[in-house]
This record gives structure tokens, C-alpha cells and sequence, in this order.
């Protein structure tokens, strides 16, 4: 018999190494793409496809199998390999994807489906969770025939398993994950010879398995000691001490305020969370044919203990919840030694660009555009190239889309930067790379990656780089945005005629602050200049020459004074 294989975390990649070892033949396994995971936050394959990898199966990674939906390549491309592999049966465990009617319909023998719970008690996405934190004295697995609905297709197999007083979601899981292993390959066995039988599924008693949330999602175990009455008597295991004052999935009053879908067994109505909101408990989501998730990998705890992995804040465990703050007004960063050394790094620097914002300032006001106008382009856009270019094409009302084109392509360097980046940031949350990729420049980036050839491996490390980051970038964005708004509110000031002699000027200016990076090229600047302005009566500009002339002259002197050290008397 030929069996698709369609699953995602530890619990699928125990059935499936089952179905192997049974002696099936399965020629494709679906999973869920590659996730970033562990330190570094680089993309890993999940347990189901590292063992495809490791026997040589073929393996499919749709973001989704409809093909209407927002990967209709994707989706197409797995329903060619899916109809290539002509199987008997796709047998689905904690998938994580909605199974369209095409996929349900493929197979002669249907999809079959391993939940861990025993129908309908658990349906949804966390089962084994679920179960613990309502205190039911028994689980179990149940090998269903999938349908449309979310999991309330006619049972096949059902085996139950007490669980203990001392079981946790990982001590369940693997028993469960053991136990499904076990039936799928009792079922494929009857299903080759024809003597599986198809059950209905109850009406009474249905429950949703909220998936867990945050918090949620640390380790459930019992709690409940020999003289305290049955029920859901849970305590959250955390995986880090509980913060004074924080609120979460706490257990209170011998009692987890988890989302629990239905109250525990002998636990009055009252206990459901649902009803103490004043709510009823939310509705069964229909055509979702995606199976349970339960422990999709595990990680160690500080205790020794193990969690499931891959459920909010618990599978990122060095980042925790964090407000909502700019990269450089966050404490971590802004006290960090690495904050300043940014800074100093990209203080030189901060003169020319404060010339150049200067200039963009003056050129945007210049241009016709209003203050407000002005000033919604300065912060905003924040890209003194994008916004020079652009300009000209707002002036002559060109179409928005040669606008939107233009800066596009004169900003596309920012998208190879990102992608240089994006290792040494995949740690942070989605809105502070974000925050990251709109405050850095050319310069920050070039100094960030002149001093760091590679993402940090520990969190100290990390912490390092991005405090770095913080203060060059905030330096870079202070200096320009400043002096950009400067130049806005100075336009209007600056006599018309002056026009683009005066933007030359700045443009000088611009270039010259940005090389006057020892004491010695600051000081021939300065005599150049007071040169130029004493020989400013002289014809044909010759006042240029003598600055020239002055400058050149005053290093050549300097260097006459420390010929032994010409190196160091450049430094002062």
C-alpha cells in the first residue's frame, strides 16, 4: 500500500517512522515550510521533514494546498506531486495545513486522520494541552476518516490512555505519540483487507481546543495532591520565573485560567472560563480539516524539564514581551557599552550628512513643495537619494507610479541590505526589524558589517550587535532629519536668485564635512576657507586657486615640522 505522509512536529514523525518501520511504501511527505528556530533564529526543517531527508522520501513544503488561495503555485505544484505518487491514502497527523476537498478526494482510500484526544472531546488544535488543564482522567487517540469539517469525520480507531498525576503535556505527548504510531498502522492493515469500520461521531459532549496562546503554551502538569477533590487542579510549570505583578496563564486559586473550550469533568459550569467572561464558548470553526498540533519539538527547560515548542513566546524563549519602544530608547540598548561605541564611530560622519539633510531641506521647500508637505517627506521617507530623485517628477506632476518606480529603483540597494541583515536580526520581534530596516543607512550599514563579519551565536553577543546598531543608526537619523528640517524651515529665507549655486555650495559642504575626519584635514579646511573669503575680490574665481594653494601649502609645512612622523602628525 502506498501511503502520503502530510505532518509537521515530533508527534507526526513518530507515526511516521512507524508506517516505515510497518513496511509501507510512501513515496511523498507534506510538511509545513522551514521555520526559523533555536538561537540564531535560522531556518530549520521541521522533524518530519528531517527524516524524509535522512530515508530519501520526496518532500513538499506548500504554504497552502488551495488553489485559490495566496500561493496558487505553490498549490498546484503539490497537487502534481501528490497525483504523481499515486498513493492509496494520505494519513494526516498534526499537519498545520487546511486540507481542501481535492486533496480529501484524491486518495481511492481518503485521508486519514491521528488526533490525540478521544472524539468529540478535544477537536481544534490543542488536545493534549487541553485535556491536562481540565483535569480529564483519561485522553487517548483516535484515527478518524477526514471530511470538510474541523475534525468531525467518522471515527475508525479509538484506543484511550489514563493520564497520571504526575503527566505533563510533554510526558503525554509522547505516550500519545507512541500510541498513534501504533493505530495508524493497525488501521492501514484493516483498511488493506477491508475491515475497518466507520463511526459517527457523538453529538453530545463536543469541545474546542483553543490553540495556546503566549503563556499558554508553557508546560501543563498536574497539580492536584491526594487531599484535594478531582477536577482541573492545574499548575503551570513556567519555563522561566514568574515575573512579580504579571498576569498570564496563572494558576489561581489551584485552578489554570487557561481557554479550555468545555469545563472538566465533575467542574461545575461555572468553572468554564467562557461562562465567567459572560460568553459562551466560541463556535467550531468549519472547513478546517488541519489536525491537532500537539508539541511540535520540544526544548529544554531551566528545570531539566521539557516543553512543546512552537506555540508563541515558549519557542522564542530569549525574547519574552517586550513594549513596544524605538530600538534606541530601550535600556538594554542605550546603557550598553556597544551604544556608544556606535555613536563614536558614526560621529565624523554626522556633520556631512547634517549637510546634505540641509541641503534636501532647502531643495524640497525650493522645489514647490509646502512646509507640511516638506516635512512629511523628511520623516516619512527618511532616503535623501529617493527623495532628491523624486522631487523633480512630484515638480513636473509626473504619474504616481513613475514616482512610486523611481524611488524604487534608486532605493533598491536597501533590499540587498536587508538580506545581508537578516541573520544578525531574526531574533528580534517582526516590528523591531522593522524599526532596524527603517532607521538604517548606507553608512550605518557599511560600518555595522566592516565591524561584525557574522550574526551573534548567544544572546550576549546579539545583545552587542543590535545596541551597536541602535546608536550608529540613531546618531545617522538624528543628523539628518534635524538638519533636513532645518533646511525646511530656512527656505523660505534664502533668497530666490541664490538657487543652484547655493545647493552646489551645500553640496560642497556636504563632501567636505564628511572627509574632515582628523585635526589636521579640519584645520586646512578652515584655512582654505578663510583664503577663499580674503581673495573673494579676485577675478574669475581665482579666490578657489588660492584656497587650493593655502591648504596644500599648510600640509606641506606640517609635514616638514614631523618628517619622521609625517603619519602622526596627521592624526592631531
Amino acid at each position: 500500500m502506498k501511503v502520503i505522509f502530510a505532518g509537521t512536529p515530533e508527534f507526526a514523525r513518530v507515526a511516521l517512522e512507524a508506517l516505515h518501520a510497518a513496511g509501507f511504501d510512501i513515496p511523498l511527505v507534506l510538511t509545513q515550510p522551514d521555520r526559523p528556530a533555536g538561537r540564531g533564529m535560522k531556518l530549520q526543517p521541521s522533524p518530519v521533514k528531517q527524516w524524509a531527508l535522512e530515508h530519501g522520501v520526496a518532500v513538499a513544503q506548500p504554504h497552502s494546498l488551495r488553489l485559490d488561495g495566496r500561493y496558487p503555485e505553490e498549490a498546484a505544484a503539490a497537487r502534481q506531486a501528490i497525483e504523481a505518487a499515486q498513493a492509496d491514502v494520505m494519513v494526516v497527523a498534526a499537519y498545520g495545513l487546511i486540507l481542501p476537498q481535492w486533496v480529501l478526494d484524491t486518495p481511492p482510500l481518503g485521508c486519514l486522520n491521528i488526533h490525540a484526544s478521544i472524539l468529540p472531546r478535544w477537536r481544534g488544535a490543542a488536545p493534549i494541552h487541553r485535556a491536562i488543564e481540565a483535569g480529564d482522567p483519561e485522553t487517548g487517540v483516535t484515527i478518524m476518516q477526514m471530511d470538510a469539517g474541523l475534525d468531525t469525520g467518522d471515527m475508525l480507531l479509538l484506543e484511550k490512555l489514563a493520564i497520571g498525576g504526575d503527566d505533563s503535556t510533554a510526558s503525554l505527548h509522547d505516550r500519545l505519540a507512541s500510541l498513534g504510531g501504533r493505530l495508524i498502522v493497525e488501521a492501514l492493515e484493516l483498511a488493506a483487507c477491508g475491515g475497518l469500520s466507520r463511526v459517527p461521531q457523538p453529538v453530545e459532549g463536543v469541545c474546542y481546543a483553543h490553540k495556546i496562546e503566549g503563556r499558554g503554551a508553557d508546560r501543563l502538569a498536574r497539580g492536584c495532591g491526594a487531599d484535594r477533590p478531582p477536577g482541573p487542579c492545574l499548575q503551570p510549570l513556567p519555563w522561566r520565573p514568574e515575573r512579580p505583578g504579571r498576569r498570564g496563564d496563572q494558576a489561581v486559586g489551584g485552578r489554570s485560567r487557561g481557554r479550555a473550550g468545555c469545563p472538566g469533568p465533575g467542574s461545575p459550569a461555572g468553572a468554564d472560563p467562557e461562562r465567567r467572561r459572560g460568553r459562551r464558548p466560541g463556535p467550531l470553526r468549519p472547513g478546517r480539516a488541519a489536525p491537532d498540533h500537539p508539541a511540535a519539538g520540544r526544548r529544554q527547560t531551566a528545570a531539566g524539564g521539557r516543553i512543546p515548542a512552537g506555540h508563541g513566546a515558549a519557542s522564542r524563549p530569549d525574547l519574552g514581551r517586550r513594549r513596544l519602544r524605538p530600538m534606541f530608547l530601550r535600556q538594554d540598548h542605550h546603557r550598553h557599552r556597544a551604544f556608544a561605541q556606535g555613536v563614536r564611530e558614526m560621529w565624523p560622519q554626522a556633520p556631512g550628512i547634517a549637510a546634505w539633510g540641509l541641503m534636501t531641506g532647502v531643495a524640497m521647500v525650493k522645489a514647490g513643495m509646502s512646509v507640511f508637505e516638506a516635512v512629511l517627506m523628511t520623516v516619512l521617507v527618511y532616503a535623501g537619494s529617493s527623495q532628491l530623485a523624486a522631487i523633480p517628477l512630484i515638480v513636473a506632476a509626473a504619474p504616481a507610479w513613475v514616482i512610486l518606480a523611481t524611488g524604487f529603483c534608486v532605493n533598491l540597494r536597501f533590499v540587498v541590505f536587508s538580506l545581508h541583515m537578516r541573520p544578525y536580526l531574526m531574533h528580534l520581534p517582526r516590528w523591531e526589524r522593522m524599526v532596524h530596516g527603517y532607521l538604517s543607512a548606507d553608512l550605518s550599514y557599511v560600518m555595522f558589517t566592516r565591524r561584525y563579519h557574522s550574526p551573534g551565536q548567544d544572546v550576549a553577543t546579539r545583545l552587542e550587535q543590535t545596541a551597536y546598531l541602535a546608536g550608529n543608526c540613531a546618531l545617522n537619523w538624528a543628523s539628518w532629519v534635524g538638519a533636513s528640517l532645518v533646511g525646511v524651515a530656512l527656505a523660505n529665507f534664502i533668497p530666490t536668485q541664490w538657487g543652484l549655486g547655493f545647493a552646489g555650495i551645500l553640496c560642497l559642504i556636504g563632501i567636505l564635512c564628511s572627509l574632515a575626519s582628523t585635526r589636521l584635514r579640519m584645520l586646512s579646511a578652515g584655512v582654505a576657507g578663510v583664503a577663499a573669503v580674503a581673495a573673494y575680490a579676485l577675478p574669475l574665481k581665482l579666490n578657489i586657486v588660492v584656497a587650493i594653494a593655502a591648504a596644500v601649502l599648510l600640509c606641506l609645512w606640517m609635514e616638514r615640522l614631523s618628517p619622521a612622523r609625517p603619519a602622526a602628525a596627521d592624526g592631531r
